[in-house]
């Protein structure tokens, strides 16, 4: 319980080796191939877990994370997320006719944040805690994990060590809640028309409904520039 009264996270548990994982079917000379994996220290993961624990007091309460995603959270699938959009379509094509009765069109865009973790910018994310007024040890206590941490790698000239200044260690026990957290705004967003989103991690569907295709475009392409 010291370093969560102190808000230190000891600098030696804050190094991660870097592993790259090849992606199937993909060419291996195209750094987009690989998945980065962070081996981080075991002493290191304990005390995240304790940290996310504590943090999922605040996100699973009424008012804590969206409703809306469905990536990263117990309980939740990729099943869930589709059939949420399906159920969108469903509803909005069970009508009899397009112009006279209550039949509409559904339209649906999908967006993916490219390099998501390793580019979450860690202001953010403290600024999405205090939003959900995560209490101060906490957020000292993250905001030291951010600090300082050192990625360590192998190169065909030896091993090297960089510097992290942003993102979350792919691997480690608070990325995930901490990378919902950043994204909730997003998933949070109120469009004009009949638009809903659905998240699952960083991938997100826009989905409108309405009577003409006109419609359905203006109101996708407004969703669009607010995300």
């Amino acid at each position: 319980m010291t370093c969560l009264e102190t808000g230190v996270f000891p600098s030696s548990w804050k190094h991660q080796r870097l592993v790259l994982l090849p992606k199937p079917g993909k060419p291996p000379d195209e750094p987009s191939s690989y998945r980065p994996l962070c081996m981080l220290d075991t002493a290191g993961k304990i005390l995240e877990r304790i940290t996310c624990d504590r943090l999922e007091a605040y996100t699973k309460r009424p008012g804590g994370l969206s409703e809306r995603q469905y990536g990263l959270r117990k309980g939740r699938s990729t099943i869930d997320a589709i059939e949420d959009v399906i159920s969108t379509g469903r509803e909005a094509i069970a009508g009899k006719r397009w112009y006279c009765g209550t039949k509409k069109y559904c339209a649906e865009v999908t967006l993916v944040v490219r390099n998501a973790f390793n580019s979450a910018r860690w202001d953010n994310i403290l600024a999405a805690l205090r939003r959900l007024f995560v209490p101060e040890y906490l957020l000292r206590i993250i905001s030291s994990y951010f600090s300082a941490r050192v990625l360590d790698f192998t190169t065909d000239d030896g091993p090297e060590s960089y510097e992290v200044t942003e993102g979350v260690p792919q691997g480690s026990v608070l990325g995930p809640i901490l990378w919902n957290v950043m994204y909730d705004a997003i998933l949070r967003l109120n469009f004009d028309g009949d638009v809903r989103i659905v998240g699952f991690t960083d991938d997100i569907a826009v989905v409108a409904v309405a009577k003409h295709l006109w419609q359905i475009e203006y109101d996708l392409n407004a969703a669009i520039l607010q995300v």
